[in-house]
């Protein structure tokens, strides 16, 4: 979100919630199932790989040695073993020809590969495991390798992001939906105490 890339969030709202202007944001129905079908995926790409991978739990929350200001929830790591451990991330999408899968899982710049390449830095991983889920009922998965540019594009932008919070500044609003839902539940908190106050 803070990146511009995500379509359900971004800098603006994240900024506002972390602030406690507005409330976290509430699990959707496909979030949620998305969360029950996590260790399926885990599962599976064990099983079809042959590493064994490690789920840290759902409340274990790893931050970086060296950039403190970047921390993640991880999905998985997976254990190769000649290339060590790598991040796991998992997503859920509807039905869609298996192309399509490859195509968003591989495109670069992408929230899910922006995502991805997060979690790779805050862990201090080269590579990862991309697992998709399509349609509750059909699972593919790929090797994803770090790329050390995008990287670097990602801890500078979180660190100016997190200083910027530091001293009180807020991102400017920019057109996504997100921004603009999370201006009108600005407004409405604000508005609340006059309503209520001329009743």
């Amino acid at each position: 979100a803070v990146l511009g890339v995500s379509s359900y969030s971004s800098a603006y709202e994240v900024a506002c919630r972390k602030r406690g202007l507005l409330p976290d944001l509430e699990a959707s129905e496909r979030m949620r199932w998305g969360h029950l079908h996590e260790q399926a995926c885990r599962n599976e790409v064990e099983r079809e790989s042959g590493w064994r991978v490690e789920y840290p739990g759902a409340y274990a929350v790893v931050r970086s040695d060296e950039h403190p200001h970047m921390i993640a929830s991880l999905d998985g790591i997976v254990h190769h073993p000649d290339r060590g451990p790598g991040a796991l991330e998992i997503k859920t999408r509807e039905w869609c020809p298996d192309a399509e899968v490859m195509d968003t899982a591989s495109s670069p710049r992408s929230m899910w590969d922006v995502q991805h390449h997060h979690q790779m830095t805050v862990i201090g991983v080269d590579w990862g495991v991309l697992g998709v889920l399509v349609g509750g009922c059909r699972f593919r998965w790929m090797v994803v390798e770090r790329d050390d540019e995008l990287c670097k594009r990602i801890i500078a932008t979180e660190r100016e992001f997190w200083e910027a919070l530091e001293r009180g500044e807020m991102p400017q609003p920019d057109g996504s939906d997100a921004t603009a839902r999370a201006l009108k539940a600005l407004h409405r908190f604000f508005a609340e105490p006059e309503q209520r106050s001329d009743d």
